[in-house]
């Protein structure tokens, strides 16, 4: 009948326009699909998985394993094939388990190595760390991580041409960046900041001196804080490996004395951990409480506040591969670690960090001094100029207000008999 006719072609062509644009869609976000890590890690996986081999040991976590832990070095150490650190940015504890389940549906893991932190089980899950991960994952993962964890208008991130749509300037650029790649036979140039080292290990440059480690926020860890979504794929993660026949063990890889000392009750994440652990005949270390840490690990070997750069990675993926080679032959090693929260803190024997709140009112800067240190230490704070001029001299107090125009200025802290190292940071005051 015409008007049965009439109604196919008109679906036939609704389809058609259907496809057309899902294929123009395509096309436009390959092309403002940037260059980035993710890159670099498929290639390196597509070929171990090509060669049918197995990966000997999988790290999987948050942006502290890419930074901490050296493939190359634990590779050679531990004598092993293929060690492939699976770790991105703020990933999230579903984003774990889905990068841990990509990975031994493809190369089923001998070991895997979990990352816990004290506090991804009680932050909500962060769009961007999810989808860092989904660019790791084969396609029926990537469908089923948007399925389970994407909600609402997320779900546009499905789309690389909403994802990536602020990049429709670069895109000749990004064209050629994917050419010099493929070029450089996926080898990621030395830009002396950060760059994809080898079977997800990112080597990072910068230095922190030790003193002038910057505070950021404070956080806190409580059992009642704990989200359930976050326990719930926690809990999925240590099944998965027990469904496969698989090896776990739970890692919190090194931040800074700073950042472990911001945290309100990390003894209470360390305790909780190791509970967890023991309940599901795993083992758990924590490498922030590693023996004299502060003599191999200064501040001078952190990037930040919360990673390790390339070369303080070699020395704690040098020591973490001594501590694995030990367990496997069967050896104690608690002699590696500070059995408490408490004696770790006693072995820091300096003003870890300063810092001032600053708020202006009128022509007036007013400052807030705080410093992060062990209890029984007695601060007292100098406020000079950039040229050495005392504005503040040595005092207990930690309110002071200064006229504008100052310029830049230095807040130092020092125990009352100066007999352990200074901190210091700087500020700008003035308009």
């Amino acid at each position: 009948m015409p008007g049965s006719k009439l109604l196919i072609k008109r679906i036939m062509s609704l389809l058609l326009v259907a496809l057309m644009t899902a294929g123009m869609s395509f096309i436009l976000g390959k092309a403002l699909t940037p260059v980035t890590f993710a890159d670099y890690y498929n290639h390196e996986m597509k070929a171990i998985e090509d060669s049918g081999a197995e990966v000997d040991l999988l790290f999987v976590g948050a942006s502290r394993f890419y930074s901490s832990l050296d493939a190359r070095i634990l590779e050679e150490e531990l004598g092993l094939d293929h060690v492939v650190i699976a770790s991105t940015p703020s990933q999230s504890v579903n984003g774990s388990y889905y990068m841990m389940k990509d990975m031994i549906e493809r190369m089923k893991p001998k070991k895997i190595i979990l990352g816990v932190t004290c506090d991804q089980l009680i932050e909500e899950d962060k769009v961007q760390g999810m989808l860092l991960v989904i660019d790791r994952l084969s396609l029926r993962n990537k469908l089923e991580m948007f399925r389970r964890c994407f909600y609402g208008t997320d779900l546009l991130y499905m789309l690389n041409i909403y994802r990536y749509r602020d990049n429709l300037d670069d895109i000749f650029k990004i064209r050629d960046q994917k050419k010099a790649m493929i070029a450089n036979n996926w080898i990621q140039e030395d830009d002396g900041d950060e760059y994809y080292c080898y079977k997800g290990f990112i080597y990072r440059y910068g230095s922190v001196e030790t003193g002038n480690m910057p505070m950021y926020f404070k956080s806190s860890f409580s059992e009642d804080a704990i989200l359930d979504k976050n326990l719930d794929y926690l809990k999925r993660c240590i099944q998965l490996c027990k469904d496969n026949g698989i090896e776990l063990e739970l890692l919190t890889a090194p931040t800074s004395v700073m950042r472990m000392y911001y945290v309100d009750h990390y003894d209470d994440a360390v305790r909780y951990y190791q509970k967890l652990a023991d309940e599901n005949g795993l083992v758990y270390h924590n490498l922030n409480y590693l023996v004299d840490r502060e003599t191999f690990l200064p501040d001078e070997m952190m990037r930040d506040y919360n990673h390790t750069n390339g070369e303080g990675a070699k020395i704690i993926s040098r020591l973490y591969a001594e501590i694995l080679k030990k367990e496997a032959a069967g050896e104690d090693v608690s002699g590696y670690f500070y059995p408490t929260y408490e004696d770790f803190c006693a072995s820091v024997k300096r003003i870890v960090s300063v810092d001032a709140e600053v708020e202006k009112e009128n022509d007036v800067y007013h400052l807030a001094l705080r410093s992060l240190h062990n209890p029984e230490v007695k601060v007292l704070y100098q406020i000079e100029t950039e040229d050495g001029e005392v504005l503040v001299p040595w005092t207990e107090e930690t309110e002071h207000d200064l006229t504008k125009g100052l310029g830049e200025i230095k807040v130092i802290a020092r125990s009352t008999d100066d007999d352990i190292g200074r901190a210091y940071q700087s500020y700008y005051i003035g308009d």
